[in-house]
C-alpha cells in the first residue's frame, strides 16, 4: 500500500499520473476493483482531490513492483536514468524524491521512452540548470518515422507556436506571430519498409519539438496520437510514438568536470513493433537446414530449420532471419505463422519465429529451441 497526500485540487487520474508510475498503469483495475481509497473511503470513479486529501493505492506486490524507470548511472552528484514509455516524468521524480533527495532537471514527453538526468544535491541542480539553459548538454534521440526522407542527412529550421491550452504545437516554414525559430538535425540510420530510423539533435529544445518537426516534413514518428498519421498507428497497432531520449553527455566545469566525455545510453531501442507481425503467414527459405552447421563458426550445430524470408529486409539491410519450430525433419521451405519476434539488445539483427498454423509455444519453449544461437546476445521474445 502506498499512502500519497494531495498539494492542491486536482484530478484523482492526474494525481496519480504525476505521483505513482504503477497506480497508472494499473488505473482501470484500480478503479475497477475499489483499489484506491481517499480520505478512507474506496472510489470507483476519477473523484476531484482538493489540497491535504489522502490517496491510499491497493496494488499486488507483482503490479507495485512493475518498472518505471532502470538506473543507467549513479554517483554522489548525479543520477541518469532511463523512462519506459506511459510514464510522467514527474511520476519519476516523485518516486526518486520518496527516497532520496533529487532535484528536477528536464522532463521528456509520457510516451518518449530514454535517458533523464536529476541532481542530487543543490550544487549539482544549479550547474546542470545552467548548462541545459546554455545548451551544453548533448542530447541525441532515436526515431522511427513514416516514409523514406530524400535527404539521408539534414538540418531543418521552422519556426514552432504552441498552444499552451491544447497542449499541442504547429510548426511553420516563415516567420510567424507569435512563434519561435527551431532547428532539427537527423541523420539517418536505417531504412525498413517503409520507415526510416533517424537520430535527431536538437539544436534549440521546444515543447514537442521533435514530433512536431518531423510530422511538418512529411515523415511523423510512428505511434504519435497527436502529430503522426493515424491510419498507419492503426495499421501497425501503434499507441505510443517510437521515440527514445538514447544518448545524453555533458560539457560541464568544476568540481562535475570529471563527467565530461562520459556518454549515457538508453538501452530502449527505437524499432518497428511487433504487433500487426504475430499471426501473419509467410514463407521461409531454409539455408541452414536442421542438422547442419553454420558456414563459419564450424562448433554451432542447427537443432532447428533456419532460413530467410525472401524480400523481407531486415533492420541489418538484408533479408529476415527466421527459426522455424514446430518441424522435426531438416526441410528445404516453409509456409507458415509468424508467433514471436527476437529482438537483440547488442545487436542489430532480429529474428522471427516462425510455426505451423495454431501451433503455441510459451516464452520458455522458445528460448529452448533458440538457445544454441541466441544466447550469445542480450536478447528479449516480443509476442505482440
Amino acid at each position: 500500500m502506498l499512502r500519497l497526500i494531495a498539494d492542491t485540487k486536482q484530478s484523482l487520474k492526474e494525481f496519480t499520473e504525476n505521483n505513482y508510475a504503477q497506480g497508472a498503469f494499473f488505473w482501470n483495475y484500480l478503479l475497477k476493483n475499489k483499489e484506491i481509497k481517499v480520505n478512507g473511503k474506496r472510489v470507483a470513479t476519477d473523484v476531484t482531490l482538493f489540497e491535504g486529501d489522502e490517496v491510499c493505492y491497493f496494488l499486488t506486490k507483482k503490479q507495485e513492483e512493475k518498472p518505471a524507470f532502470f538506473t543507467v548511472y549513479e554517483d554522489e552528484n548525479l543520477l541518469v536514468i532511463d523512462k519506459e514509455s506511459g510514464v510522467n516524468s514527474e511520476a519519476v521524480f516523485s518516486a526518486l524524491k520518496r527516497e532520496r533527495e533529487c532535484y528536477f532537471i528536464h522532463r521528456l514527453d509520457r510516451n518518449t521512452q530514454g535517458l533523464m538526468a536529476f541532481a542530487l544535491n543543490e550544487r549539482t541542480e544549479k550547474t546542470l540548470l545552467q548548462a541545459f539553459k546554455e545548451r551544453r548538454v548533448e542530447k541525441r534521440y532515436h526515431a522511427l518515422c513514416v516514409g523514406t526522407f530524400k535527404k539521408k542527412a539534414e538540418v531543418l529550421t521552422a519556426y514552432l507556436k504552441k498552444d499552451a491550452d491544447k497542449s499541442f504545437v504547429k510548426v511553420f516554414d516563415q516567420p510567424k506571430n507569435g512563434a519561435e525559430r527551431i532547428v532539427t538535425e537527423y541523420n539517418t540510420r536505417c531504412e525498413m519498409d517503409g520507415f526510416t530510423q533517424v537520430e535527431v539533435i536538437l539544436h534549440t529544445g521546444k515543447t514537442h519539438q521533435i514530433r512536431a518537426h518531423l510530422a511538418h516534413v512529411g515523415h511523423p514518428i510512428l505511434g504519435d496520437m497527436k502529430y503522426g498519421d493515424a491510419a498507419v498507428n492503426k495499421r501497425y497497432k501503434a499507441a505510443r510514438q517510437i521515440l527514445v531520449a538514447k544518448c545524453l553527455r555533458f560539457d560541464l566545469s568544476g568540481e562535475l568536470a570529471y563527467l565530461n566525455g562520459k556518454e549515457f545510453v538508453s538501452h530502449f531501442k527505437a524499432d518497428m513493433p511487433v504487433g500487426h507481425l504475430i499471426g501473419q503467414t509467410v514463407r521461409v527459405v531454409v539455408d541452414r537446414p536442421l542438422g547442419s552447421y553454420h558456414p563459419e563458426h564450424k562448433d554451432l550445430y542447427y537443432s532447428v530449420n533456419y532460413g530467410y524470408i525472401p524480400g523481407k529486409i531486415a533492420p541489418d539491410g538484408e533479408e529476415q532471419d527466421a527459426y522455424i519450430l514446430g518441424v522435426s525433419q531438416a526441410i528445404e521451405g516453409f509456409e507458415g505463422e509468424i508467433i514471436a519476434v527476437i529482438r537483440r539488445e547488442n545487436d542489430v539483427e532480429e529474428k522471427w519465429v516462425i510455426a505451423p498454423k495454431g501451433a503455441k509455444f510459451t516464452k520458455e519453449e522458445i528460448w529452448e529451441q533458440v538457445r544454441f544461437q541466441e544466447q550469445y546476445f542480450r536478447v528479449e521474445i516480443l509476442m505482440g
